[in-house]
């Protein structure tokens, strides 16, 4: 199940959620593992080893990516991978250095991203993770026009369906249509991401389940609450 949490905050990206997952387990996790980002050829997932070489391991591989971007700017396999890299490197800057870091981070990753769609505007992995970003750094109407575009190419696309949905429900306070996006990554059932599937319907049943307990306590969720 997920978490309550009250959503329209700036620190939302924080707020520790705890999803359930086949065989009834449960794994803390946050709205940044929430999110699951399209394919990133040469990222990886949050660090195994310290954070500070962490760091370090991106900060050096994005400086050898913008040395290659100068000698080939429109290469689209850089840019897009100089963007994971900003990606991975503002998720770990979320957890340890704070937001202003992280969105400092993020706000990059969405520049260089728009840089790659411009070479290549078809490529939804892409889009999918510049729509993230957008909505990390707080740039929700880029985020959902992202998000619009990649669903728009191709429809059948879980991880933009299953990441509009959080979208829409975390940034637009809208649990109406992330449930239809949700129920729409279930019809998908993509045999090689069942974990989106099994993510959806627990979504699904706590957005179900704080509805009907906003129904019977109204002071309990304040969800007209707005960014500010």
């Amino acid at each position: 199940m997920v978490k309550k949490m009250s959503r329209g905050k700036k620190n939302k990206i924080m707020v520790y959620i705890v999803i359930a997952f086949a065989g009834g387990g449960l794994v803390l996790s946050s709205i940044l593992a929430a999110f699951l980002p399209g394919n990133m050829v040469g990222s990886s997932n949050l660090p195994v080893q310290s954070d500070e070489s962490y760091i370090a391991g991106l900060e050096q591989r994005i400086a050898q990516f913008k040395s290659n971007l100068e000698q080939s700017p429109d290469n689209f396999y850089l840019l897009s991978n100089l963007g994971h890299a900003y990606f991975d490197l503002g998720r770990v800057h979320a957890r340890v250095s704070g937001n202003e870091k992280a969105i400092e981070t993020y706000l990059q990753a969405v520049e260089v991203y728009g840089r790659a769609l411009q070479i290549n505007p078809d490529d939804v992995d892409v889009r999918v993770n510049r729509a993230i970003m957008a909505f990390w750094s707080e740039k929700l109407d880029l985020a959902e026009e992202e998000f619009e575009k990649a669903i728009a190419l191709n429809p059948n696309h879980a991880k933009a369906h299953y990441n509009r949905a959080i979208f829409l429900y975390f940034g637009r306070n809208n649990p109406t249509e992330a449930i239809a996006s949700w129920n729409r990554v279930i019809e998908l059932n993509p045999a090689d991401a069942q974990e989106l599937v099994t993510q959806a319907r627990g979504f699904i049943a706590q957005v179900q389940s704080d509805s009907d307990t906003l129904r019977g306590d109204p002071n309990q969720f304040n969800l007209n609450e707005q960014n500010n």
